[in-house]
């Protein structure tokens, strides 16, 4: 019998009616379901002795305390790998029927499949996440939510990254590390993986995970977005490849965002095609508007200063406003799917003036977003983004 004792309960006597001329005495208790551990079997036990209280007290206390373990908030939380006590030859034991709880979702990872070490450029590589669950409830649905770490906190966070996410401890300890709101990533889903670039910072990503009845459970991972921006001073020739370069590319992923159409999951990939947007205020995107080969002048491109304001060509131009086009596009599709938690956020808050570190909601997100991206279609002097604006 390798059951232990998890509580005493208080027992209520009654009498039941057998037949037409005897009664029986009954016995009956309750427990509550949250102090029960899903995976756990459970049963009640009745003991009763012909000997004085006191003994019996010990024996029961004594049961109590064997193998608790000293950190558990759950009473049911036992050393399993001692023997139970013995029973004494003066208590007699009556057992119900063995029962369970629900066992919800178990032995769950959520990994960082690319890019492998956890570390990646911002609006250059996608970040791919995937949740490994074992159920005995299926189906099973899954959703995506993350917080940014304050940058003064990076030490902690390298030493906390570099334990991995496998053990135990990984949930507290990363959530140690956040300070501000948790936001979500996307809706619940079928689908346990989740493809999306990340804007520049450090970021906790939280998974979760409910199975058929309702039960749900979470893990969590943390990531390194770095910026592919080197710090020195660039010639203008420079600085137009890698306008040209970055917009290329980040056109790729906000069009795989679309495709995927997975609501909130969008949000965080468009406000970092933003944000990692080069200021495009510091782009000449006029000169070349107003000559023509034909004309007879040189090509204001090829004279211009080598550490002066960037001429863009007319090719470069369209490759912009197209990019331009398409992230205001997607703005007016995720705010067509804007449900209340995604207004809120996972912590319920409503919006509010957002501090640098902070998470933002998904709605500071999109406004904050929107006020970047309207300060930098105005040099470009586009009709038709003004038009979308």
């Amino acid at each position: 019998d390798k059951f232990e004792a998890v509580m005493e309960l208080p027992v209520t006597t009654g009498n039941a009616q057998v037949g037409t001329y005897l009664k029986a005495l009954t016995h009956s208790a309750s427990v509550d379901r949250k102090l029960l551990r899903p995976g756990f079997v459970y049963k009640y036990r009745l003991l009763t002795t012909a000997i004085a209280h006191a003994p019996m007290n010990r024996y029961i206390d004594a049961l109590l305390d064997a193998g608790r373990h000293a950190f558990s908030d759950n009473p049911a939380g036992r050393v399993w790998s001692r023997e139970p006590l013995t029973v004494p030859d003066w208590v007699w034991i009556d057992d119900g029927l063995p029962f369970t709880v629900v066992r919800g979702p178990a032995s769950g990872t959520l990994d960082v499949l690319e890019p492998w070490v956890g570390i990646g450029y911002a609006m250059q590589e996608d970040f791919k996440f995937q949740q490994l669950w074992s159920t005995d409830a299926p189906p099973l649905q899954y959703a995506y939510f993350y917080a940014r770490v304050p940058d003064e906190m990076e030490d902690m966070f390298e030493k906390y990254r570099r334990m991995g996410f496998s053990d135990y401890t990984t949930n507290d300890r990363l959530s140690s590390l956040v300070q501000g709101p948790w936001v979500s990533m996307s809706d619940w889903s079928e689908d346990p993986t989740l493809v999306t670039p990340l804007p520049k910072g450090l970021y906790v990503i939280g998974s979760k995970v409910r199975d058929a009845n309702g039960m749900e459970d979470r893990r969590m991972a943390a990531v390194k977005v770095i910026t592919s921006w080197k710090d020195e001073i660039l010639t203008a020739y420079d600085r137009l490849d890698q306008l040209e370069n970055y917009v290329r590319k980040s056109q790729q992923i906000v069009l795989q965002v679309r495709g995927a159409n997975r609501g909130a999951a969008a949000v965080v990939p468009l406000a970092a095609a933003i944000g990692e947007l080069p200021d495009l205020r510091t782009y000449d995107f006029t000169t070349m508007l107003s000559y023509y080969n034909i004309s007879g002048d040189p090509n204001p491109m090829w004279s211009q200063p080598l550490y002066g304001t960037p001429i863009v060509s007319r090719s470069t131009r369209e490759v912009v406003v197209t990019y331009l086009r398409e992230i205001m596009n997607l703005i007016g599709e995720i705010i067509d799917t804007l449900d209340q938690q995604a207004i809120e956020g996972i912590d319920g808050r409503r919006l509010q003036a957002a501090e640098e570190e902070q998470t933002p909601s998904h709605v500071e997100a999109l406004a904050s977003s929107f006020r970047l991206l309207a300060m930098n279609a105005a040099p470009v002097r586009d009709i038709e983004l003004f038009v979308f604006l």
